[in-house]
């Protein structure tokens, strides 16, 4: 492995405009902020038919706004009956929200897809007598279109989503996940920047990758990441400077530099869209926005399984682990008890406290397409 280049001049700025974070101070909770602002457009018609065209809307848009302000709605009359209640319920509530949530979403980006009735996409082959093997079943439906929007994916038809797997990718139960002895977080911190050796260019693409060694060895997910960035050993001040890294920070983050390199344009500017472009087909199967103000603005997130190596969200799986729960709260209660009794029960605890706040955040920016990070004032 080599040594990194020298980086005398480098840039960690957002990159695209669409993945630029705004901080937010607020002095009331996140859910009235999220919820508020999205009501900007769902309350307000003059608002949301504007906020329609400018995503590409030309027809219905009267009809696709009046099916927003639903969704919205009653995301909100649910999401906030579920804070109420005590864990063992709430799922059933949480989910109903996020149901809407992404049916709001599937509004804006595919309106065709939410014209008549939509089923939930999932069912669940409930196997009681074993918590490892408990999983969801994809059947076309909400969940599908939600996973091919945000994934640019499709996932099959009857795909086994196993319970215990999909909670490695919530970051909010990462130090419960690790502490039962199920594994580490499959949710990866990832950064990226731009260096360059002298202050004239040419200029390569940076990155740092924390616990990197979790996905290594998917490489058909890998195989364009592999094809534009090399891993190099970086020195602990060029990560300090380029990374804002500490050198206890740098333990378990791997750092990757492209193999190509970009000139500056002639009046010295540098073309940071082209350059951008060429990164992001590199990792755009595995990208996901951060949505926390962190020294790591976005994730790469490994894909469902080594041997199965489709793509895979944060804000997919909380909401499939919240429709397996809700379930149980529905139809079978009983067996809810005995997950709650186990091992288990405290990781489906801390998720159902903590779980719904990162997926509205997440699910608040995607609608709408700002990246709105809420943080006390």
């Amino acid at each position: 492995m080599r040594e990194s280049r020298r980086a005398l001049r480098y840039s960690t700025n957002p990159m695209f405009r669409k993945f630029e974070k705004h901080v937010l101070s607020s002095t009331v909770s996140t859910r009235e902020d999220a919820f508020s602002s999205l009501e900007f457009i769902s309350e307000i018609e003059e608002n949301g038919i504007e906020f329609l065209r400018a995503h590409g809307h030309t027809k219905n848009l009267k009809t696709t706004w009046k099916y927003l302000q639903a969704f919205i709605r009653q995301a909100k009359t649910f999401y906030e009956s579920a804070e109420s209640l005590n864990y063992r319920a709430s799922s059933l509530s949480y989910y109903y929200a996020f149901h809407n949530l992404a049916k709001a979403y599937i509004a804006v980006q595919n309106p065709d897809g939410i014209r008549g009735r939509m089923n939930h996409g999932l069912i669940l082959p409930l196997n009681p007598t074993q918590n490892n093997k408990q999983s969801i079943e994809v059947r076309g439906g909400a969940f599908q279109l939600f996973y091919e929007l945000l994934t640019k994916n499709r996932i099959p038809n009857k795909t086994r989503l196993n319970l215990r797997n999909l909670l490695a990718f919530c970051t909010d139960v990462q130090l419960e996940y690790g502490l039962c002895g199920y594994g580490i977080t499959r949710v990866l911190p990832f950064s990226i920047g731009l260096a360059s050796e002298t202050n004239n260019g040419p200029f390569h693409v940076i990155s740092a990758v924390v616990n990197f060694d979790v996905i290594r060895k998917c490489s058909k997910s890998l195989h364009k990441f592999n094809g534009f960035f090399e891993e190099v050993e970086m020195d602990k001040r060029t990560a300090r400077e380029v990374f804002d890294l500490k050198a206890e920070d740098t333990k378990n983050v791997t750092f990757f530099e492209s193999n190509e390199t970009f000139d500056q344009n002639e009046d010295g500017s540098i073309a940071l869209r082209p350059i951008y472009q060429s990164a992001y087909k590199a990792f755009e199967n595995m990208f996901e926005m951060n949505p926390y103000d962190f020294k790591f603005p976005y994730y790469l997130v490994a894909p469902l399984r080594e041997n199965f190596q489709i793509p895979m969200r944060e804000t997919i799986a909380i909401y499939a682990i919240m429709f397996y729960l809700g379930s149980l709260v529905r139809y079978n209660p009983r067996y809810l008890e005995d997950i709650l009794s186990s091992k288990d029960g405290w990781i489906i605890e801390r998720f159902v406290s903590s779980s719904p706040t990162t997926f509205l955040r997440s699910i608040r920016n995607l609608i709408d397409g700002r990246n709105f990070i809420y943080a006390p004032r």
